[in-house]
């Protein structure tokens, strides 16, 4: 039976309503780049799903075979 890994990310928008990864500050690429390296690494993107509580966000789902 094939086991999986998991990660996330996590793009929310910051008190002066900026977009920011909650995991890379710093980082200003875009959702398709991140998501395209990781693709690189083979993970696959799973889900998307956007959260509109205390602040916007939205969370990335992705998987990839454990070795």
């Amino acid at each position: 039976m094939q086991n999986w890994e998991y990660t996330t990310l996590t793009l929310v928008s910051n008190a002066k309503q900026e977009l920011e990864w909650t995991d890379a500050q710093e980082d200003n690429r875009s959702a398709s780049e991140r998501v395209n390296e990781l693709g690189d690494e083979g993970w696959e993107l799973v889900s998307v799903v956007q959260h509109t509580d205390d602040r916007a966000r939205t969370v990335y789902w992705l998987k990839r075979p454990k070795n």
